[in-house]
């Protein structure tokens, strides 16, 4: 299992960085959809597709979580039965 750490002045900068991206995408995808330059006359359309990106990656973010926090306690289960099999053993 892969574990991140980092150090807030970079988890800030990471997050800048993907918010110029889904900035960037939001434009293009609005544009494609409705015409060259929809998206700077409609920015409450722009600001509305950003909530949803941060909606999404959000959702993503808590369904990572839940699936690890799964994973804990299928260890942790597995550990105390070991702890039980053991103590029987004895």
């Amino acid at each position: 299992m892969m574990r991140i750490t980092a150090d807030p002045q970079t988890l800030m900068e990471q997050a800048t960085g993907t918010a110029a991206y889904w900035f960037d995408h939001v434009v293009e995808s609005i544009d494609a959809k409705f015409g060259e330059g929809y998206a700077k006359d409609n920015p409450a359309l722009v600001a509305g597709m950003l909530n949803a990106c941060a909606i999404d990656s959000a959702a993503a973010y808590i369904g990572c979580i839940s699936n690890s926090l799964d994973d804990v306690a299928s260890a942790l289960r597995d550990v105390s039965s070991e702890i039980a099999d053991a103590g029987l053993r004895n």
